[in-house]
């Protein structure tokens, strides 16, 4: 299990890609002019929420029934194959680098990584693995939603960061 190290707090407070800001309604359409007809892997309930209901589904949602640490009602993916994963906070359990690894290597649709713990670091690895030309969405809490165009520069940062981590 891979454990997020105190100085990289911070750095990963701060936007890995461009941040939408606006009303609801403003993001919404912002959002879904960045996203249509692209490989869209999204990480957290609101995010998800929003493309579903927009017409626009993720291929890969990665969820895990909190917003802001509060539970919510859990995401209904009908013609979703759902995968549970264990991955607790501040962690990335090596399950969930594999099962995202198998995932995207694979360009595989329609799956539901529902997370038992915090999805929220799990977008590191989605933006390690997913492939050229995709997009990760996640929300950026009391500003936004972040889209990160998925490319090598993307994928050399994201490792990076991901090998500071602690392993224990």
């Amino acid at each position: 299990m891979l454990r997020l190290p105190p100085h990289l707090v911070e750095e990963l407070r701060r936007p890995l890609g461009d941040l939408i800001r606006g009303t609801k309604s403003e993001i919404c359409k912002k959002l879904l002019d960045k996203v249509q007809g692209k490989y869209i892997i999204s990480v957290g309930d609101v995010v998800s929420k929003t493309l579903l209901n927009s017409g626009v589904p993720p291929a890969v949602i990665i969820a895990d029934g909190k917003t802001l640490r509060q539970e919510v009602p859990m995401l209904s993916v009908n013609g979703y194959l759902t995968l549970e994963i264990e991955n607790p906070s501040s962690s990335i359990t090596a399950a969930a680098l594999s099962i995202l690894k198998e995932i995207l290597s694979k360009e595989r649709k329609m799956v539901f990584l529902k997370v038992r713990g915090e999805e929220d670091l799990l977008g590191l690895p989605a933006l390690l693995y997913a492939p050229e030309g995709a997009v990760v969405v996640y929300g950026q809490p009391g500003e936004g939603v972040v889209v990160v165009q998925i490319n090598q520069l993307v994928k050399g940062k994201a490792k990076k960061i991901l090998e500071q981590f602690e392993d224990c």
